[in-house]
């Protein structure tokens, strides 16, 4: 499988996963976190949710891609 072929594939899963997590409940904000994980060479997606008036309760990693420059150059002129 080519490198674009494999992001094509990743942001599909994580936009999947982003529908199973972001339910619309009223009062609640959501927010997506990029994290550069230099632990596991990737970068990391999160989503957080908060109710209103209440402490961050939840967030979830709904992708982690590689950190290849070549690979989001390609993808991304």
């Amino acid at each position: 499988m080519d490198k674009a072929t494999e992001l094509r594939l990743g942001i599909k899963s994580m936009l999947s996963q982003y529908d199973h997590y972001f339910t619309r409940a009223p009062h609640t904000r959501y927010w997506l976190v990029v994290v550069d994980n230099h632990f596991e060479d990737c970068y990391s997606i999160f989503i957080y949710m908060q109710r209103f008036k209440a402490k961050l309760s939840k967030s979830y990693e709904i992708a982690c891609f590689a950190r290849d420059k070549d690979l989001y150059t390609i993808s991304m002129p």
